[in-house]
């Protein structure tokens, strides 16, 4: 799925970073990941191929503690986008984001979406909109004439497609496109009509919906959204009625998961990693939300397609003592690479065992790997 031809540079920062926290930095979980190869052969042919690039929208819940690989799976399937040409829109679930408030997320989106083509990576929709014309496999007539839920919107990518503008109307056009209210006077004195309503809470998911309909159509084979729970979202004072924010909170995502679910949308999936206690959260908060996430009971096996399901369910090696040969054995490849020439594998193992023996749940994870990493580093800067 991924190249496999990771430098030396590559691997070592990758082991800096999983000793330093437990975890691999943006882009480096497809390094040392074990065990999702088919899960991520499923997502990227049944999933986003033969679904989301045909216009499809969907959203995934994956439901884990923390240590157990959350942020992982996200981080693999930020990448899995980059390979579908995708558009990645990531952020972490906090007290601080503010949910209830759609219009301040459309806005982080606008100004944060990525794209990666032929290995140039594009940050904010504006940027995004230059890589795709500049890569001439993309067109932007095409929504010249189609309707969107936010024409405004629409006018100003294609005006800013053209890519023939002066620089202080393509600077208005740039700020607008990233949630800006700005004044839109000089648009009309130059001929650029229709570009109006700037992003509002009233608009936002009008917006939304605009900005990745339009990417698909230019092209794209779609957005995906990604959300990471590191942190108890949808919380209030035990024993008491949910608060308004809560509420409104948990009506937004239900609207989002309505319009992904019932097409919408086109070319969308919203895919959430949660803590446990979620799903009973929503439901308390937010009774229509809490009813499109119910979870099957442990004892069904549950199939990737079912829209919620505890995310190590994707992993093949649902043993502890399976997965810690398998990423002991890959950390070993990974070590040779780096100019370690002695076979480590038994080493970590037994270095895990002892981790495995003091965590006996799920959330085992993190710890291991800040174990395996510092030994694989010892070795490596050893022959340094």
């Amino acid at each position: 799925m991924f190249a496999q031809n990771w430098s030396k540079d590559e691997i070592i920062k990758a082991f800096y970073t999983i000793r330093e926290y437990g975890v691999p930095g943006s882009g480096q979980a497809k390094i040392v990941d074990v065990g999702t190869e088919a899960y991520l052969k499923y997502f990227s042919e049944e999933v986003i191929q033969k679904y989301i690039s045909q216009g499809g929208s969907t959203c995934k819940f994956f439901i884990g503690d923390y240590g157990t690989g959350k942020t992982h799976i996200i981080d693999l399937l930020h990448s899995l986008a980059f390979y579908n040409n995708m558009a990645v829109a990531r952020t972490e679930l906090s007290g601080s984001l503010e949910l209830e408030d759609w219009s301040k997320i459309t806005k982080y989106i606008l100004q944060n979406i990525e794209l990666e083509i032929d290995g140039q990576k594009a940050v904010s929709l504006p940027n995004i909109i230059k890589l795709m014309v500049r890569s001439k496999n993309y067109n932007f007539d095409v929504t010249r004439n189609n309707k969107y839920p936010h024409n405004g919107f629409k006018k100003a990518i294609y005006y800013y497609a053209k890519d023939t503008l002066p620089p202080d109307i393509e600077d208005i056009l740039e700020r607008f496109l990233q949630g800006e209210r700005l004044p839109l006077i000089k648009l009309k004195k130059y001929g650029l009509s229709g570009v109006k309503e700037p992003l509002s809470r009233r608009n936002a998911e009008s917006v939304f919906k605009t900005v990745t309909t339009v990417l698909w159509n230019a092209g794209l084979s779609g957005t995906i959204l990604l959300f990471d729970e590191n942190e108890k979202t949808l919380t209030w004072s035990k024993g008491k009625t949910p608060p308004k924010r809560i509420i409104e909170a948990a009506n937004l995502m239900r609207r989002l998961i309505d319009s992904v679910s019932n097409r919408d949308m086109k070319g969308v999936i919203a895919v959430y990693t949660v803590l446990p206690g979620f799903v009973d959260r929503a439901s308390e908060g937010y009774r229509a939300l809490g009813q499109r996430l119910q979870l099957a009971d442990d004892s069904v096996i549950q199939p990737w397609r079912w829209p919620v399901i505890n995310n190590t369910v994707i992993n093949s090696y649902t043993e502890r003592m399976f997965f810690l040969q398998a990423i002991a054995s890959k950390l070993n490849n990974l070590s040779q690479k780096c100019g370690v020439n002695t076979d480590i594998t038994d080493e970590l193992i037994s270095n895990g065992r002892s981790v495995l023996a003091q965590k006996a749940g799920e959330e085992y994870r993190r710890d291991l790997l800040k174990v395996l990493t510092r030994t694989c580093l010892n070795h490596i800067e050893g022959v340094e």
